[in-house]
């Protein structure tokens, strides 16, 4: 059996790896991220959660040729994922991308379009580099929800969630 000492030891040499230490960048390059203060917008400190998106097909071709029964891939679906977002300053967020989703409604499509790319930070600082883990193009913003009031802490923070779809009909990259 091992003394206290080697247990602690052992515990201060093993290298965790810590899943939630991540980088979100919403690469907002168009006019109208910058008409509404979306552009280079560093959201790392509002987002609560993101969950990178399912990926799957929304059906099977399934048919016989030559008397055989053979099964192929439907169309992809496309990716969707939501952003659950605090807001800190009095609404200021929350009217960005409400300002964001109502200018998309009169631009066209290349206008708007943007780039998310989800890095894995570096848990220990001597020795490993961030990682790029997933980078999606052509997204747009599908829905804004509707603030949630709680007053469950004392900071009573707002929340809200921003849907975000890919045009793009293939898989997202995972690198």
């Amino acid at each position: 059996m091992k003394s206290l000492h080697d247990a602690v030891s052992e515990i201060q040499r093993t290298k965790w790896t810590f899943n939630n230490n991540f980088d979100v960048r919403l690469e907002m390059e168009s006019p109208l991220a910058s008409e509404c203060g979306l552009r280079n917008l560093d959201v790392n400190l509002y987002i609560k959660g993101f969950e990178v998106p399912q990926v799957g097909v929304s059906s099977f071709i399934e048919h016989y040729v030559l008397d055989r029964h053979r099964v192929a891939m439907g169309i992809w679906e496309p990716v969707v994922f939501t952003f659950n977002f605090r807001d800190f300053n009095n609404l200021e967020l929350y009217n960005k991308f409400v300002k964001y989703v109502s200018g998309e409604r009169e631009a066209y499509f290349d206008d708007y379009k943007f780039k998310i790319s989800l890095y894995k930070l570096a848990d220990h600082i001597d020795d490993e580099e961030e990682k790029l883990v997933l980078q999606i193009d052509n997204c747009y913003i599908t829905t804004v929800s509707a603030l949630k009031f709680s007053n469950d802490s004392e900071a009573q923070v707002l929340e809200f969630d921003v849907q975000v779809k890919s045009a793009t009909s293939v898989d997202p990259i995972i690198v």
